[in-house]
């Protein structure tokens, strides 16, 4: 029987955007059913909310539970970040909550295709309040084509809208940019109307009886 395996990670982060320069070490757990990308994607993304003193969950594949989170003493969360797929469940848990700043890391095109399905029927910008992020997916692969240690050495830097990883020597660097999310949803409702243009075209003009 699969079980979690626990890796760690020592971090140097270089981040000239947030203005946070920090070496931390951290710990994943690493779920079975869990791919190489999602967890380096984890590891990236909590790198990128350093600032926030925040927490990686032990369990990313829970539904209800934040990727990465901050709590104040209180136990109320001052940060939720969600990494790849999101479903229907795991956003309406985010929109009832009163965390005063969310965001979301994608590191696939079609992890934005489903956001964008799951806005279907908005009529306003409620997304603005939540802050998007995109990796590389071919930086995300690059940095996966040797298998994760149980110790890891990375250093990171992020740099306007582009992310530098150096891995066991190996020097990685692919885009990271912020997503404008409304924006994206208009842009596949168009591309949905086009596709569907030509077929009303073609039934227009098909035979009748």
């Amino acid at each position: 029987m699969s079980t979690r395996q626990l890796h760690t990670f020592d971090l140097l982060v270089n981040d000239t955007t947030q203005r946070c320069y920090q070496a931390v070490r951290t710990q994943i757990s690493i779920h079975p059913h869990e791919t190489p990308e999602l967890s380096i994607t984890r590891v990236l993304a909590f790198a990128h909310c350093l600032n926030f003193s925040p927490t990686l969950s032990d369990d990313c594949l829970e539904e209800k539970n934040p990727t990465i989170y901050a709590r104040e003493s209180s136990g109320e969360y001052t940060l939720w970040a969600h990494v790849g797929e999101l479903n229907k469940k795991t956003l309406k848990v985010i929109q009832h909550s009163s965390t005063p700043r969310v965001r979301f890391y994608f590191f696939t095109e079609a992890q934005i295709e489903i956001f964008c399905h799951l806005m279907r029927g908005s009529k306003r910008d409620w997304v603005s309040q939540y802050e998007f992020f995109a990796f590389d997916f071919a930086l995300i692969k690059q940095i996966t084509d040797e298998p994760l240690k149980r110790r890891n050495a990375i250093e990171v830097a992020f740099l306007d809208d582009v992310t530098y990883v150096t891995r066991e020597k190996d020097c990685f660097q692919g885009s990271f940019i912020q997503l404008n999310m409304w924006k994206k949803y208009q842009e596949s409702l168009m591309i949905e109307m086009s596709r569907k243009a030509p077929f009303k075209e073609t039934m227009r003009g098909a035979p009748v009886g």
